[in-house]
């Protein structure tokens, strides 16, 4: 209430001086008769007119540019009011789906030696989730730094809920004040997504097929890990830049590092562990600041990520290290992403075991005709080898590679508020429907690679975002 009374009580306050300024002259002329009193100055063809408050720039209390000075300064006071206040943003997604197994004889194959000799084909649904994402500023300012974010997201599934991401964001440095900065900061404190890979991270346009790599499978990155822990990560930006035509700051270089309790999503840390989860990222986009241009969104990414350092001893004992490069080209109308992610784990389980590292390889190609597409069709490729330094004929059996193909199909979505010109597209109020196919080929002690027709899937999802 006193903010909003300040402006008219300052604004009352000029008008009236000039007021009560204007009419002395008069005053002064009918109390002392005979008393010459000049008020104006006589304006002849050369004279400037007078301001338009009526009381010419020599003799008012105030200027008109003091005024309208006055009143931006206050309209400007107003609006950090405004913005600084809370805010709550509500949103919500939910998915089902099914999933088909075609019927097969296992003979044919010459792959699984205990396999049955027949198989019948199945259906079942895919477990159907839903959830409501809560996010919003604690505080906001349009000059000073320092905004605080906040994000709280569910997820239920069944009659469990489960917290995603939990969490407290900081800038810190932003571009706020500074035209191209060179260097941004901000900080993210709680429940988060991890930081390596592609997939993990991917966005709608990113990873548009239904099952997500296999190598998020293999170190616990699905399932009731859901892809996230606790801890506290740090983001910068080198090289900032404008894009002349969208008016957006993009960092050419950008650099994240990170550092979890190592125990996975909604998991506090264990009493007396030293051992943390350590994590990097660099992103490089060459020609961020460019988006029309047929490389605007081509960047380059590395990762690492070690699991289980010891903190204590300084060293990484039995710690997973995961390394990993990225590829990102989302030009329309031809999109591709690519992954490649390399464990070594030196120790195994224990501390004489052997070593063993595994790859994988991931790689989507899809095509959006339109700015938001009604239709996508997509096909994807995915090589995960567990134990790469093991080439007995046992170990080499256990190579999967699947094949993807299929389509999204959008029908139902809004344009976007915001364009931004790195490759994150924001979409808002989906329904979305996707059909894939997937084909599982899988190795033999001979090293012969067959098509595990059993294993085979068609899965389709209906999902919704609003």
């Amino acid at each position: 209430m006193r903010i909003k009374a300040l402006p008219l009580i300052l604004l009352s306050g000029v008008f009236l001086g000039q007021y009560v300024r204007a009419a002395e002259p008069q005053q002064l002329a009918e109390t002392q008769p005979g008393a010459e009193v000049i008020t104006q100055k006589k304006i002849d063809s050369t004279a400037q007119p007078a301001s338009d408050t009526g009381v010419n720039k020599e003799d008012a209390v105030a200027h008109q540019s003091d005024i309208v000075g006055l009143q931006a300064l206050l309209e400007d006071e107003l609006k950090r009011t405004a913005t600084t206040a809370y805010t709550v943003n509500v949103s919500g997604y939910g998915a089902v789906g099914a999933a088909y197994t075609q019927p097969h004889i296992w003979s044919a194959d010459n792959i699984t030696n205990n396999a049955p000799p027949s198989y019948d084909d199945q259906f079942s649904f895919i477990t159907p989730y839903a959830g409501l994402n809560f996010t919003g500023n604690l505080r906001e300012d349009p000059k000073d730094e320092y905004d605080l974010k906040y994000t709280l997201m569910t997820y239920f599934t069944g009659t469990t809920v489960y917290l995603l991401d939990a969490n407290l964001e900081w800038d810190l440095l932003t571009t706020k004040n500074t035209f191209e900065r060179f260097f941004t900061l901000n900080t993210v404190v709680g429940q988060q997504q991890y930081l390596f890979g592609a997939d993990n991270q991917a966005t709608e346009d990113q990873r548009p097929t239904i099952a997500v790599a296999q190598y998020l499978y293999r170190y616990g990155m699905e399932g009731l890990a859901l892809g996230r822990d606790i801890g506290v990560k740090f983001n910068t930006g080198f090289f900032n830049s404008v894009d002349n035509f969208t008016g957006v700051n993009v960092a050419k270089v950008a650099l994240s590092l990170a550092a979890y309790n190592g125990q996975g999503a909604n998991t506090l840390d264990a009493a007396g562990s030293q051992k943390k989860d350590l994590s990097g990222k660099i992103i490089f986009t060459p020609w961020g600041d460019k988006y029309f241009s047929d490389l605007g969104q081509l960047s380059f990414g590395a990762s690492a990520w070690w699991r289980g350092f010891d903190f204590r001893n300084g060293q990484g004992g039995d710690s997973i290290n995961l390394y990993g490069a990225q590829i990102q080209w989302l030009k329309k109308p031809f999109l591709l992403t690519g992954e490649w992610v390399d464990e070594n784990n030196v120790r195994h389980t224990t501390a004489t075991g052997p070593q063993v590292n595994s790859q994988s390889w991931v790689g989507t190609f899809f095509y959006t005709p339109t700015a938001l597409p009604d239709w996508q069709p997509l096909v994807r490729f995915d090589y995960f080898n567990p134990n790469t330094a093991d080439n007995t004929p046992a170990i080499e059996a256990d190579k999967t590679t699947t094949v993807t193909a299929g389509f999204n199909w959008f029908f139902y979505q809004t344009e976007p508020l915001s364009r931004r010109p790195y490759p994150i597209a924001e979409t808002n109020r989906v329904i979305k429907f996707q059909l894939n196919y997937i084909w599982r080929f899988e190795s033999n002690a001979s090293g012969q690679t067959f098509n595990q027709l059993g294993k085979n899937q068609l899965l389709a999802l209906l999902f919704f975002n609003f």
